[in-house]
């Protein structure tokens, strides 16, 4: 079921498995920082009210481009939210290899380059 929509971001959540994705829609070129923080703050509500334990990033047509001092910022907003994720897959576009992840967590984590297979890793793996 879809619990938020907006022209930059669009986060399902199934209950019966626990999956929660997140989508990352191309008009994130147009972001600014002070937009790219409320979405965060609203991906870190969605995690925190529905407590998935499964995840699924899709970064794969993500367009904005992220400071470091911001990638720390969304690290130390997200991290807390995620208490109850075992498993988070991350698609990525073909030119990224790695994202930096976060340490010192307590769930899997895993990077692809297509929803299908992090979804497959996420729920059957």
């Amino acid at each position: 079921m879809e619990i938020y929509k907006s022209r930059f971001c669009i986060m399902d959540f199934n209950p019966e498995n626990s999956l929660f994705i997140q989508l990352w829609t191309a008009e994130t070129c147009s972001l600014s920082e002070e937009l790219f923080k409320e979405e965060v703050l609203k991906y870190a509500e969605c995690l925190q009210k529905y407590q998935p334990q499964k995840l699924i990033s899709n970064l794969s047509h993500f367009a904005y481009r992220i400071t470091s001092d911001l990638q720390e910022w969304h690290k130390n907003t997200v991290k807390p939210c995620l208490s109850s994720v075992k498993k988070i897959a991350t698609v990525l576009p073909d030119e990224l290899i790695k994202l930096p992840f976060i340490s010192g967590t307590t769930f899997e984590t895993q990077n692809f380059f297509t929803e299908r297979e992090a979804r497959h890793w996420v729920m059957f793996d």
